[in-house]
Order: C-alpha cells, then sequence, then structure tokens
C-alpha cells in the first residue's frame, strides 16, 4: 500500500493507492536497458474494511513503461514509471489519476477500467489542447476536482524552462472540444519558488486557495 493518497467514499469504502513492482528484462524495452530492471507498477483499488476488492486498475494493464517523461532514466535497475500520487472522483464518477513521472492526469472509466482521455502539455499522450497556457504542469502532485468541475493541481514544475519553479494551478477541462483553459495560477514573484516534490493547493470553502 503507498500512502499517497486515500479517500473514503460515499458507501463507506475506500480508494487507495499500492505499488507494485516487478522484475522486468528492459533490454527488450528501450536500447541499453537492465535486464533485470525493478519496474514499478500503480494498482487502484476500492475496498472494505474487510479487504474485499469492488474495483481494481492497474498501469500494467493500461500506460506502457515508455510513457514516463524523458527525465525518467529507463536504462536504471530501479524504474518507477508512473508514480502514481493523487486521485479523485469527477461529477459521473469516473475518477481522475494523476501520474507525477508521466506528467500527466488519466480519466478513467470506473465501471470499465478504460481510459477516457489523457491530459499535460508534456505528457507523450496529451489529447488535449492548451488554449492559454504554453507551461503546463510538471511532476505534478494533489489533483481535486472542484463543486464548479475545475481543477486544481499543485504544479511541483522540474521540468519548466528555462528554470524549475513551483506553482498552483486551476484549470477548467472542455471534454467535448478537448480543450483546457488556465483559470488562475499563483506563482510565487518576484523570485520564484521551486520545490522538487511533494506539496499541496486546495480551494478553500471561502474562495481562498491554501498552498
Amino acid at each position: 500500500v503507498d500512502c499517497h493518497d486515500i479517500l473514503l467514499m460515499d458507501n463507506g469504502h475506500y480508494l487507495m493507492m499500492a505499488y507494485d513492482p516487478q522484475l522486468v528484462d528492459m533490454s527488450q524495452v528501450v536500447p541499453g536497458g537492465d535486464t533485470n530492471a525493478t519496474v514499478t507498477g500503480l494498482i487502484i483499488q476500492e475496498v472494505d474494511l474487510d479487504q474485499n476488492v469492488y474495483f481494481q486498475w492497474r498501469s500494467w494493464d493500461h500506460f506502457q513503461i515508455t510513457d514516463a517523461v524523458d527525465n525518467i532514466d529507463l536504462t536504471e535497475p530501479q524504474i518507477d514509471y508512473a508514480h502514481g500520487n493523487a486521485f479523485d472522483f469527477d461529477e459521473n464518477g469516473d475518477i481522475m489519476i494523476s501520474s507525477r513521472h508521466m506528467d500527466e492526469i488519466t480519466k478513467i472509466d470506473y465501471e470499465t477500467g478504460d481510459i477516457i482521455w489523457r491530459w499535460g502539455l508534456s505528457a507523450k499522450n496529451n489529447q488535449f489542447t492548451f488554449v492559454n497556457d504554453t507551461i503546463g504542469f510538471s511532476h505534478q502532485h494533489d489533483i481535486r476536482m472542484l463543486d464548479n468541475g475545475q481543477l486544481t493541481i499543485y504544479d511541483n514544475g522540474n521540468e519548466h524552462e528555462p528554470e524549475p519553479f513551483s506553482q498552483a494551478v486551476v484549470y477548467s477541462l472542455n471534454e467535448e472540444t478537448m480543450e483546457c483553459t488556465l483559470e488562475w495560477n499563483y506563482r510565487n514573484q518576484p523570485e520564484d519558488v521551486f520545490f522538487f516534490a511533494t506539496g499541496s493547493h486546495r480551494k478553500l470553502e471561502n474562495g481562498n486557495h491554501l498552498i
């Protein structure tokens, strides 16, 4: 079981995540790959307190190891290609998963486990047009859906150029036109702040943002 995130569901069950390391001959995947690499996958489960499993989703069944962004070295003996670190339900009961090492938010059908869409400006499988944002998010944490359907993210910004910086962002997604709009962001100025890992961004009931 992984400690990044857990959700108490309305039915009294829990949504939880686990990391699933397996041995992989990476020489068959990338040039110079380790022939006996430990590659860590991601598992999402809905469980009750008696450990009964009602839903399970495995990154092994839906992602490719090569979906990792370029700063993840796939020739290392230890590879964490997805690194899921947050999830949340949308208004339809489907689930969105944040995968830090893919720079991607993935929406998954909670009935079938099929991928509905993949989102992230620097993600290899991005399906959205960023209409007013040339930066996007990188190695993000803490995706949450607001009551108005907008999404908050803590953007660690590891791969932002020319220098990394962290920020809090709010996006709206149009799933019909497959466009996303940056609705709000906070970037510390005049001097950027950068935190390479962890971090959180929540919008409070009074409209303020806690970063």
